[in-house]
This record gives structure tokens, sequence and C-alpha cells, in this order.
């Protein structure tokens, strides 16, 4: 994803085209190349892969956003109409843009990915139940105290989630504190890859902090193979995007309004 990024405050997300598919169409298929991403405006979709059972859609759900983001760029499943249906359709080079200037469009993306995740993690608590145990997929990482885990602005993609931490890690961006984090399971580091563009704000651990690090590639099979993973990003990004819409709205309310013209 390469599209070039515009002033939010000046610049309007792009328009997506409207299409309708007739029953059993199917809109991409699996191992297809990802072109374009999708929002359900009406009827309903199955998304299936391989044997499993499908996915089933309604409302206004995002899909085959996936694909898009994979490093692959191909979609890892098939998408079907199971009725008469009309969706919006954006162009993979529309994905940065959306992502930093329509929240709306962010919140339908997060929603589909988590309707997907939580249908997944049914279907391995019904195969596996009660063997769910954590596990270390990527690289330990150990931060001492004033230890800097990334830089403001620099372009790195690596993705971080807090094993433990005693004084939890701080967000700096122009040398002022944002926020502290220190949850363990947390994850940060992700828009970086998704947005593909440098980190938005540095992270410092104030003491020792036990770090697990995902490249971009571990990211998208963790998405594929661990639904607590992929639902605790979900959960993650949703948390951002409510406290960044409430800072907005708040600015807003804050500005004063001008008299109107005589």
């Amino acid at each position: 994803m390469h599209a070039a990024h515009s002033n939010p405050a000046t610049h309007s997300a792009p328009a997506p085209a409207i299409e309708s598919f007739p029953e059993g169409a199917t809109l991409f298929a699996a191992g297809e190349t990802a072109l374009r991403f999708y929002i359900l405006l009406g009827g309903s979709v199955a998304l299936t892969k391989g044997n499993g059972p499908p996915v089933h859609l309604r409302g206004r759900h995002a899909f085959g956003i996936e694909g898009i983001i994979n490093p692959s760029g191909t979609h890892p499943c098939t998408a079907i109409a199971l009725e008469p249906c009309r969706v919006a359709t954006y162009q993979a080079d529309m994905v940065d843009d959306l992502l930093q200037n329509s929240p709306r469009t962010l919140q339908l993306i997060l929603k589909g990915l988590a309707h997907v995740l939580e249908a997944s993690w049914a279907r391995l608590d019904k195969t596996h139940p009660g063997q769910m145990q954590t596990q270390f997929v990527g690289k330990i990482q150990t931060m001492g105290p004033g230890q800097w885990v990334m830089q403001d602005g620099e372009m790195s993609t690596e993705i971080y989630r807090i094993i433990s931490t005693d004084k939890g890690l701080e967000v700096v961006k122009n040398g002022n504190q944002l926020a502290v984090i220190t949850e363990p399971g947390e994850i940060f580091g992700e828009m970086a890859f998704l947005l593909n563009e440098g980190r938005t704000a540095g992270i410092r651990s104030l003491g020792n902090s036990v770090l697990e690090v995902y490249s971009p590639e571990q990211l998208i099979s963790m998405l594929a193979d661990y639904p607590d993973f992929s639902l605790r990003l979900v959960t993650t990004l949703a948390q951002r995007l409510a406290k960044t819409s409430r800072e907005l709205a708040e600015i807003k309310g804050s500005m004063p309004t001008s008299a109107p013209s005589k």
C-alpha cells in the first residue's frame, strides 16, 4: 500500500464504487490477488476457507481487507453472495487514505474482522476445548529502565506485545508523555505496518519490561492461526479509534463558534 497521504483536515475520504451481485456470485476466491475490499450494504455473504464451516456476514460489514494487508497480496478465503447483495467497493490503494480520513470506514473494517475472529474462536473452542494456552511465537526482548523500544518517525515495522512490565512503557511525542501502557498482552507498534509509514510516537520502558516482537509476516500468520491474539489486536485498534474520536469531539467542542455574517 503506497497511497499518498494528505492532511486529514482538508482531505475527504475516497468514494467507493457501488456494485450488485446476484445470488451465488463469487466476489473473490481464495488465492486471488487482492485488488479491492468491500463493505456490505445489503444482502448477505459467506466467507469460506477449505473444508471449514462458512462465516456468514449480514448488515454493514467490511470484508476482503485481509488479502490487502497480507504480504502475499492474496485473499485467504472465498466470498460468495448468499442472496442478491449490494456492496461498496474500494480499490486497494485507497486503504491508507481511508484509515487516516474515514473513522467510520475503519469502524466497519474492525467490525468485520471481529465478526470473523469471533467465528474462528468458536470453531477453535469446539475443536480443541480446554486446550488453549499461552504460546510465544515471536522473539522475546527485554528492556531496561529508560530504554527506547522505538523512536518517533523511525521507519520500522515490528509489532510488540507486552509480556510483563513493572512500571509500564510511556508513549512519547515531541518530548511529551501521551500515555503509559502497562497491561500484559497489550499490543503496540501495529500502525506503522498497517499504514506503511514511520512510527507516529516513541515508546520507552519506564522500568524493566519483557516484550514479544513479531515481524509483519508473523503478524499475518498470527491473525490467521491465533484468534485470541487477533481479537486482542482488533480490541486495541477499536479502543484507540474510540479515544481519538473522543479527543476530536472535545477539540471541536472547545473551538469558538464564528458569529454569523451580516
